[in-house]
């Protein structure tokens, strides 16, 4: 499998830094205006779409946001318990590095599984029960989007990618069991009957945390864990 990894992913960054383009468009898309934004549009154009269906609609879209946050932890945990897999780019000779993806320590950073996919998945899985067409696009916008990029630059092997997506899907599946959905959503459905103001201002933190593939909470993940570990 670490062969066949390799070898798609020289396949892929075959292109870095021989076609402007192609670097350009990847670095461009890699940001989280071109790359989460859309994902997180979705969201709120589900919240306030007209339906026959809103209010088990929008328990659902409690739920899978909700679980987004805990597809963040899960991805964060996966990371730093699991054996450490080096990134492509902190592999000399492997892939060819785009200049924006030289300013980070690429080398301490655990390479499985790509939590990008874990959240990403998750979220889409969640959109696809409210509406399937638009769950399908979330998909294929996840897959060309935020996945292809990050084996091109070189952040991921494609198998970080398929495990990530695989979380994902089962987080974002066990978020919408009827009875779950239901029980995640029964505070959130309150507060938004009582105090339409504060939940309205929780769901936008809540979305522009998984816009932000929630960087502030993995840190804080990582930080406590490496505060455990060195105090054994």
């Amino acid at each position: 499998m670490e062969s066949l990894d390799i070898e798609i992913i020289r396949i892929i960054n075959q292109f870095a830094q021989q076609y402007p383009f192609f670097d350009r468009v990847f670095s461009t898309i890699g940001g989280h205006l071109f790359r989460t934004v859309p994902l997180v549009a979705l969201v709120w154009w589900a919240w306030f779409r007209p339906s026959k269906t809103v209010d088990t609609d929008r328990e659902r879209l409690i739920s899978t946001l909700l679980f987004c946050m805990v597809a963040i932890i899960i991805a964060k945990l996966m990371s730093v318990c699991l054996p450490f897999r080096v990134r492509p780019l902190a592999i000399p000779g492997l892939v060819s590095r785009l200049p924006a993806s030289a300013t980070l320590a690429w080398e301490k950073m655990s390479s499985f599984p790509s939590d990008h996919a874990v959240l990403f998945f998750t979220l889409s899985t969640g959109l696809t029960f409210v509406s399937r067409p638009v769950g399908i696009f979330a998909y294929t916008f996840t897959i060309l989007f935020v996945c292809l990029p990050r084996i091109y630059i070189g952040e991921h092997y494609p198998t970080d990618i398929i495990a990530g997506a695989l979380v994902g899907i089962g987080v974002g599946w066990v978020a919408n069991i009827r009875s779950v959905s239901s029980f995640m959503a029964r505070l959130p459905v309150h507060l938004l009957r009582v105090k339409q103001g504060v939940f309205y201002a929780l769901l936008f933190v809540m979305t522009f945390l998984i816009g932000t593939v929630g960087n502030d909470i993995r840190n804080l993940i990582e930080a406590f864990f490496h505060l455990l570990t060195r105090s054994k």
